[in-house]
């Protein structure tokens, strides 16, 4: 795994815990649920994540279990998206207030991706314009529907440079894209001029979304246990991932009996949660570089409500910063001396440090 690859089904990553599977995954019945719950639990940790991004991620996996995921996945009938990632939004295609379905344009710009070889982490995202919008997603190409006449504004690392119908903004970004692999760049090396438009407020996918109900997963991540029950109490629905670590289940017959099994296995159900407004990484034992054991500090420190309104806490193994949040936070980062605090568009409020200090302590950190 050469540095700065991402991990894949194909190509898993070692980390701290074992080896690391990310999976782009659509759309998920109950049954392929459940399946992926257990075939964590028997290849893995038992721990599966849902990134800021709204990939699926297994972790502990072995050298062997990494090999035959695929066969079990395949075998419970789920489809693994390969190649360029191009991001839709969790409810597109339900969304009534969304101004056009990204999905046929998404897998459009698959198929017209497919062959170019492109740096490990370029992305693109097809934006609906609805209520779970991705402005808060980076990517290299952005493609933002902006009426319902079908017009679309591309966008590379953020500067709009022009509108089209879906077959031009595709052949727009192809060109894009084309141009990345032949100089072996990201977007965001090529600086662009271009119009920018100022992000819309973070989209928070926890809530009820007309025939969906967002749950987040605590810190992006949860057991194989949470996910098979819940793959019990919502019956016959179905489940999207959605960024900003949740958990979409559209169809439950029941949405008030889905409210009470999710709460009682754990997931998030209020935007306002303590434990929302906590971002954490990996960490320390499941990260090989992680220096600080976010994970187990996470759940204390949420409990402590320390972040305020407008900004987040984000507990950062290592210097990587990995799931910084967008917008204000403060980071508690790991160091080899250490933890230190710094302020990501704010000021450190004053008294966090020794707060922080003292939930430390308590945790044996």
């Amino acid at each position: 795994m050469r540095r700065g690859a991402c991990p894949s089904l194909a190509a898993p990553m070692p980390t701290g815990d074992g080896w690391l599977a990310r999976l782009a995954v659509a759309e998920l019945t109950a049954t392929q649920l459940a399946g992926l719950a257990a075939a964590a639990d028997r290849l893995g940790n038992g721990l599966v994540e849902v990134t800021a991004r709204g990939s699926l991620q297994l972790r502990g996996l072995t050298p062997n279990s990494a090999a035959v995921l695929g066969d079990a996945l395949a075998g419970l009938g789920v489809e693994v998206a390969a190649g360029l990632p191009v991001l839709t939004d969790a409810l597109a295609g339900l969304d009534p207030d969304e101004i056009a379905d990204p999905r046929p344009l998404a897998a459009a710009l698959r198929q017209a991706a497919e062959g170019l070889v492109l740096l490990p982490k370029v992305s693109v995202v097809v934006d609906g314009g609805g209520t779970l919008h991705l402005d808060a997603v980076p990517a290299d190409v952005r493609l933002v529907a902006i009426d319902p006449t079908g017009r679309w504004r591309v966008m590379v690392a953020d500067a709009g440079i022009g509108t089209h119908d879906a077959a031009g903004a595709v052949a727009a970004a192809r060109s894009v894209l084309e141009s990345l692999a032949a100089r072996r760049v990201r977007a965001r090396d090529l600086a662009m001029a271009g119009e920018r438009q100022p992000p819309r407020p973070a989209a928070e996918p926890v809530g009820r979304f007309g025939p969906a109900r967002g749950l987040g997963l605590p810190f992006g991540q949860a057991d194989a246990a949470m996910l098979a029950g819940l793959a019990v109490a919502a019956g016959d629905a179905r489940y999207r991932t959605a960024a900003g670590r949740a958990l979409l289940v559209v169809g439950s017959a029941d949405d008030a009996a889905l409210v009470a099994a999710a709460r009682r296995l754990g997931f998030v159900l209020e935007p306002d949660d303590p434990r929302r407004a906590v971002v954490a990484c990996s960490g320390a034992p499941a990260c090989e570089a992680g220096l600080l054991p976010t994970r187990a500090l996470a759940g204390a420190v949420a409990g402590a409500g320390l972040a305020g309104p407008g900004w987040r806490l984000h507990l950062s193994g290592c210097s990587k910063r990995c799931a910084q949040p967008a917008g204000a936070a403060v980071t508690m980062l790991g160091t080899p001396d250490g933890w230190a605090l710094t302020g990501d568009g704010m000021a450190v409020p004053p008294g966090l440090r020794s707060r922080i200090e003292a939930i430390a302590g308590r945790a044996g950190s």
